[in-house]
């Protein structure tokens, strides 16, 4: 195939030969020395040299001679062709310089091939192949990649790109702790499916080689090997680390994952509250732990020491310690702690802690919502960061994080709910606020076993009162210091509208008509207090990413008024009053209609056109600001009697989406869903 098609590649600007292998074809899996000394010397590696291997192996084969000139045992015309391919990869390689031509062990797939035992899918699989296909010119040339990182031919060994290009193969070694069941076992799967040797560990050997032997059959067991470790047992600490030191020499990758609840906790009860990262509310606790330039290793033991004397004393809830898990809580937030100082201890080392997600695992009674195999890949990803890669940072599943904090407006139902609980889910602090505080507290209850309920506070707000916004400004400002994002969501409908009406016109079955708004005046007047207020309190609370819900804000038939909106470079806080004291003087006089102001649920098409414009007004006046107004959709909520098409959770992507967007992020947008579009 590839001599009939080299003409034809040469022609090409950017030729590619990919040739689909396997790690079978490793030349660790070839016992016959001879056969392994002629395909590891690349110098000397030519085509004839292969052929040499093949018809000796083809002639012991006839022979019956396998087992006595030491073939592979299983599936030796495979590995044997998969070897020579490798080979032949590196030939080729060679010979056509300007040639991109790699070989790739795509991992362990479920095709027909090995019965569909695999773990990965075709998918999965498809995509080593193709990244190679589409490296750019220049890339590397005569490498084999076991998925998508380049790795040794001779052993399982596995390095990153850029090593691969270099030309070095230094084999990897890793250790993962309280690696038996759960996390740390996916986590020792997926660092092997990479070529690295796994030292697999567990505090009970019975149960760390029965999770041995639950690797047979999934293609990444002869990469990893088990060893006893209890954490807690300098002796069993020791004994591991001179293992790893006789037997490899050296160790590339820690990941420390063992732990335990440090409680008994009644599994029904459990499940009924839910869990998630927990808080520090003792403020001396924060207050050391959150100081890294001053951290030590002392001072951490400080607040430890002081929380086991509270505890021993019964005085934890009167000194402010976590009220739900705290030791469990605690032992977090010093390992977060210890991170950072080992961090800046070891400035060569990569040194990172990650909160996998909600996982479900025995410590949490399988509550989670997130599968071992999504946990385990964000700690894999920071395993396997490439050289200058982050240190001394916390990550939430896979993004960094230094404790974002959010600000939800009408959030104790409907899309704001929504929004609270997905951006809860990124790690993010959310202020939940609603109007009514009953209402506000069982908005918070409902989050209760969702996971993320730590990751959420209440506080009472009424946006069209000053004195609540300050309030809120307030609390924000002492609680956190800062604000990073604010979500104004607060709503009204601006009118009494009939449900089936509304439904009718929703579907196409009727038409809107100037009887249907009735009482608009109360609150649209709260409608526009709210707009004044909104930015008052920006510059206190410091806010980074300001997002706006808008949905029908296009819709103005009045020619004035849509020419004032419109002028993006005029447009002022003034000007957008005056469209709005229009609006309210044709209204008292019964103008409405006249002036071709809009027919249906004027009051809050108004509005949500002047917070449209008022969202470009902000976006001029902060541009370090990242700030956008959205339409979510329409979606199925209260304010339009559950009428529409799309869900809460469909409706809150476009709003979290605009959230954390990175720094440098658009902003003066509109939105329709998660596509920007004319404010028009």
């Amino acid at each position: 195939m590839i001599e009939a098609f080299i003409p034809l590649l040469q022609l090409s600007d950017s030729p590619r030969i990919v040739n689909v292998s396997s790690a079978t074809g490793k030349l660790k899996n070839i016992s016959n020395e001879w056969a392994k000394g002629v395909l590891s010397v690349a110098e000397s590696l030519t085509e004839e040299r292969v052929d040499e291997v093949l018809n000796e192996f083809l002639k012991d084969f006839k022979e019956g001679a396998l087992q006595a000139k030491c073939s592979p045992a299983f599936l030796a015309a495979y590995t044997l062709s998969k070897a020579s391919m490798n080979a032949y990869t590196r030939i080729l390689a060679r010979k056509y310089p300007s040639f991109c031509i790699n070989c790739v062990c795509p991992g362990y797939l479920k095709t027909n091939i090995n019965h569909n035992t695999g773990r990965l899918t075709v998918e999965e699989g498809a995509a080593c192949p193709v990244k190679l296909v589409l490296l750019p010119d220049g890339g590397p040339s005569g490498v084999f990649f076991v998925r998508d990182e380049a790795s040794s031919f001779d052993s399982h060994s596995s390095l990153t790109m850029a090593e691969g290009v270099n030309g070095s193969t230094t084999q990897r070694y890793a250790v993962v702790t309280g690696a038996n069941k759960g996390i740390g076992f996916e986590i020792c799967k997926q660092l092997a499916s990479h070529g690295i040797t796994v030292v697999l560990t567990a505090r009970d050997e019975k149960r760390g080689t029965e999770a041995l032997e639950k690797l047979k059959g999934s293609g990444v067991s002869d990469h990893v090997v088990f060893h006893q470790l209890d954490v807690v047992d300098p002796a069993s600490v020791a004994s591991l680390a001179e293992f790893v030191k006789n037997q490899f020499g050296r160790l590339d990758i820690l990941v420390n994952n063992a732990g335990i609840g440090g409680a008994v906790v009644d599994a029904d009860a459990f499940k009924a509250l839910g869990i998630g990262a927990g808080n520090i509310p003792n403020e001396w606790a924060k207050g050391v732990l959150s100081d890294a330039e001053s951290l030590t290793e002392e001072r951490v033991d400080e607040v430890l020491n002081e929380f086991l004397k509270d505890f021993q004393e019964g005085a934890l809830q009167a000194k402010c310690w976590p009220a739900f898990l705290a030791a469990y809580t605690l032992s977090k937030a010093s390992m977060n702690a210890y991170t950072r100082i080992l961090a800046r201890k070891y400035p060569s080392f990569c040194i990172n802690c990650v909160c996998p997600g909600y996982v479900k695992t025995d410590i949490n009674h399988n509550t989670g919502i997130l599968t071992v195999e999504e946990g385990a890949a964000c700690p894999v990803k920071l395993a396997l960061l490439p050289d200058g890669g982050p240190s001394g940072l916390f990550f939430v599943r896979d993004e960094a994080s230094s404790f974002e904090y959010a600000v939800v407006t009408g959030a104790n139902k409907g899309i704001g709910f929504e929004i609270c609980k997905q951006l809860a889910s990124h790690g993010i602090i959310v202020v939940l606020t609603a109007r009514d505080e009953k209402r506000g507290t069982e908005a918070l209850e409902k989050l209760q076993g969702s996971g993320v309920s730590d990751h959420v506070v209440f506080h009472q707000l009424d946006v069209v009162d000053p004195a609540s916004v300050a309030s809120l400004a307030e609390f924000v400002k002492n609680q956190f210091g800062r604000l990073d994002i604010l979500v104004n969501n607060a709503g009204l409908r601006g009118s009494e509208v009939d449900a089936d009406t509304l439904e009718a016109v929703v579907t196409g079955a009727g038409s809107a008509h100037g009887d249907w708004w009735v009482s608009c005046r109360p609150y649209f007047n709260r409608m526009i207090l709210f707009s004044h207020n909104l930015v008052s309190n920006l510059a206190l609370c410091g806010i980074d990413e300001l997002y706006v819900i808008e949905d029908c804000g296009k819709n103005i038939p009045n020619e004035w008024a849509k020419g004032v909106l419109s002028d993006a470079e005029s447009l002022t806080e003034e000007r957008v009053d005056d469209v709005l004291n229009e609006f309210l003087k044709d209204f008292k006089e019964g103008a409405l209609q006249a002036k071709c102001w809009p027919a249906f649920m004027v009051a809050y098409a108004v509005t949500k056109a002047s917070m449209n414009a008022y969202t470009r007004i902000l976006a001029r006046k902060y541009p370090s600001f990242c700030i956008n107004c959205v339409c979510p959709g329409y979606v199925k909520t209260d304010i339009n009697y559950n009428t529409c098409t799309f869900t809460v959770e469909e409706g809150a992507a476009g709003p979290v989406k605009r959230s954390v967007l990175p720094d440098g992020g658009p902003s003066g947008l509109f939105f329709f869903r998660d596509e920007a579009s004319s404010f028009e």
